[in-house]
């Protein structure tokens, strides 16, 4: 699948730093058991009111040697990924942000920064193929 993900794929208040993280999972160890019930939950969010719609989960293809290469208007490297596994999910990561500076201004610029680190958009069948399931 070709595109890119709207802006809203990635939270500002994910980009603050500290112990706020972009939520990602290692594709060598996701399984769609641990994937699936996160869909489900975030799909009984969705409001149906919106133009966009959850009907449809597409996963960012990211990797891990761009994001943390990176790099700001000041020339610096503002993103980490570290391991974050979560109860139900040991293929959780999250992507962070290493500097100091926590303004919405500069937050958007980072997730400006990470879409712009996207390869490629992959739907929850792509990314878990049957012979996976």
């Amino acid at each position: 699948m070709g595109g890119q993900p709207a802006p809203s794929a990635f939270r500002l208040d994910d980009l603050k730093g500290g112990e706020n993280h972009v939520s990602v999972d290692r594709m060598d160890t996701a399984k769609r058991e641990y994937i699936l019930p996160m869909l489900v939950g975030q799909r009984s969010k969705a409001d149906p009111g919106k133009s966009i719609h959850r009907e449809t989960a597409y996963s960012a293809l990211l990797l891990t040697g761009n994001v943390r290469n990176a790099v700001d208007g000041d020339g610096r490297n503002p993103f980490g990924v570290r391991g974050a596994p979560v109860e139900n999910n040991p293929a959780h990561c999250g992507i962070v942000n290493v500097t100091r500076e926590t303004g919405v201004a500069y937050r958007r610029k980072l997730r400006t920064i990470l879409l712009e680190q996207v390869n490629e958009l992959m739907s929850f069948d792509e990314c878990f193929p049957k012979e996976n399931r």
